[in-house]
């Protein structure tokens, strides 16, 4: 997915964090346990209990006030096709080596229209601030949804089937 850009007064951070606080219910007993916040966008993951203890968890907060760079997942991990996502819909990622889909799809294919993570990983969005600009970029959690030692955050370029909902999403929440 490309890096979106929104004016943080566009973007309605109330109805975004009800949304995907819900979602986030479907995955972890504890929202903690669903995010990632980084020390800056390409660097590692901060240990968010110490920061945060036991206070409300507070999205835009992170984001406007604090300088977080926070990690929210789109998708559960990939148990199995279908993938459940934020959107409220499921998605199923195509075979790479199947040669009907390769044939029908050439294109599709050929622009990275096959992406794949494993169960211990989540596909979602990683936001912070510049200035007043919401910077919203994809990235994938590697060592699945509950935080750990070894956990990571990877920015994607290109997300396959998830591309577009995943620009549909965010887009829904940008006032126009």
């Amino acid at each position: 997915m490309a890096t979106m850009r929104a004016d943080i007064k566009q973007f309605n951070f109330q109805a975004f964090e009800k949304n995907v606080k819900k979602f986030m219910k479907t995955l972890c007993d504890d929202p903690y346990d669903c995010m990632c916040l980084m020390d800056k966008p390409d660097g590692y993951p901060l240990d968010i209990r110490e920061l945060y203890e036991n206070a409300a968890l507070n999205i835009k907060k992170m984001i406007l006030e604090e300088g977080r760079n926070v990690f929210l997942p789109f998708s559960s991990g990939n148990y199995g096709d279908p993938i459940a996502c934020a959107d409220g819909k499921e998605y199923e990622i195509p075979e790479e080596d199947d040669e009907d889909e390769e044939e029908n799809n050439k294109e599709k294919i050929e622009d990275d229209y096959y992406f794949s993570f494993g169960d211990i990983e989540c596909l979602g969005f990683l936001m912070y601030r510049e200035n007043d600009v919401l910077i919203v970029r994809s990235a994938l959690l590697s060592s699945g949804l509950c935080m750990g030692p070894g956990s990571s955050v990877s920015l994607v370029e290109k997300c396959g089937v998830f591309e577009k909902p995943m620009i549909d999403y965010i887009n829904k929440f940008i006032k126009k």
